[in-house]
């Protein structure tokens, strides 16, 4: 519509190389070009490799009763490994769910209320708070993207964030489309001013009858280079005398 080609669909983040579970609806748009491929599936980052070098440093927490009965379930019913590092993401969409996962796959989907406090439960008995830095590489993102020092405040901004896969795989083709096209816009509108130039530099020099010949010659063979091909003493025939001025040009 309006000249636009769209598309729209929902994709998981896990799907893309994500560590987390996460599926968000992107639309796609362009106007005037075809939208990039869709990526290939690439499959779950494993979410315990991802955050494995700052476990050791993060805060110790403790799991509510109600949580730990849940992930109880979930082991009893052979879901999740107790054997196996356990990330569980505090809450659930479901009533008496574990939203939890072993190492070896993605993370449960990070939710933005602070009411919910995402933990890790490790084989030895420790268990540690997800921090802020953890939540920032859960979500695809530098170790230098600026998040809020408040813990709240940034599970509350990466919570309602887009994935970073989802953004490398969906949205950055798209800019990189739109950058080239502008980088092509631009050079047509050199190419345009070069042109120009060089027909108010051809007036300069050239006599216009004789111009107007070889530019009504060009349209025939519908090429703008037809001037190119001029045999010297085609060339010489139509220039003028040069000015004064025009010193470089006698070469």
């Amino acid at each position: 519509r309006k000249g636009y080609t769209w598309d729209v669909g929902v994709y998981n983040a896990a799907d893309y190389g994500g560590a987390q579970r996460r599926s968000r609806m992107i639309i796609r748009a362009t106007k005037g070009t075809e939208l990039p491929p869709l990526p290939e599936k690439t499959g779950p980052r494993d979410w315990f490799e991802a955050v494995e070098d700052l476990i050791d440093d993060a805060p110790d927490s403790k799991a509510a009763n109600w949580e730990l009965k849940r992930i109880q379930k979930a082991i009893d019913s052979g879901r999740i490994d107790p054997s196996k590092p356990i990330i569980t993401m505090g809450g659930s969409a479901f009533r008496g769910v574990a939203s939890a996962a072993n190492a070896g796959k993605a993370a449960p989907t990070l939710t933005a209320t602070a009411k919910s406090v995402p933990r890790i439960i490790l084989p030895d008995g420790r268990v540690k708070r997800v921090t802020g830095p953890m939540m920032r590489r859960l979500m695809g993102l530098p170790d230098d993207f600026v998040i809020p020092d408040n813990w709240g405040q940034a599970k509350s901004v990466l919570g309602n964030g887009v994935h970073g896969s989802i953004t490398e795989s969906f949205i950055a083709p798209l800019a990189k489309q739109g950058r080239a096209l502008r980088r092509a816009g631009k050079g047509v509108e050199e190419a345009a001013d070069t042109a120009a130039t060089a027909g108010k530099e051809a007036d300069r020099y050239f006599d216009p009858e004789a111009l107007k010949r070889a530019r009504s010659q060009a349209n025939a063979h519908k090429s703008r280079e037809s001037l190119v091909y001029l045999t010297p003493e085609q060339f010489l025939r139509m220039a003028k005398p040069l000015p004064s001025d025009a010193a470089p040009y006698k070469t």
